[in-house]
C-alpha cells in the first residue's frame, strides 16, 4: 500500500513539474541545446530570472532537469525522465 501512495505522490509532483507552457518549452529547449544556464533559459522564455528559476526548480524537484555546478554557475540539462516525457510529448497527435 505504501508503494502505491508513493507512486501517487510522485505522479502529482511530476504533473506539477510539467504543468506550464514555460516548463514544456524549457524541456524542448534543453533537448535541442543542452547545458543551459538559468540566464539562457530566462532569455529564451523571454521572462525574468526569478520566474525562470521557479519553473526550473519545479522541474528539478520532479526529476526532469538536472543541475551541475561549475563554480558559481549552474548548468541545467535533461534527465532520463525528462527525455521520456519528450518521447511521450512527441507521440501525441494534434
Amino acid at each position: 500500500m505504501i508503494e502505491y501512495e508513493q507512486k501517487i505522490k510522485y505522479l502529482e509532483l511530476l504533473t506539477r513539474g510539467l504543468a506550464h507552457h514555460h516548463r514544456i518549452r524549457t524541456l524542448l529547449r534543453l533537448d535541442s541545446i543542452t547545458d543551459q544556464t538559468l540566464e539562457e533559459i530566462a532569455e529564451y522564455l523571454n521572462t525574468d530570472y526569478k520566474n525562470a528559476s521557479q519553473h526550473v526548480q519545479k522541474m528539478h524537484r520532479a526529476g526532469l532537469v538536472s543541475k551541475k555546478y561549475q563554480g558559481h554557475t549552474i548548468i541545467h540539462s535533461l534527465t532520463n525522465k525528462g527525455r521520456e516525457f519528450l518521447l511521450f510529448y512527441n507521440s501525441i497527435e494534434l
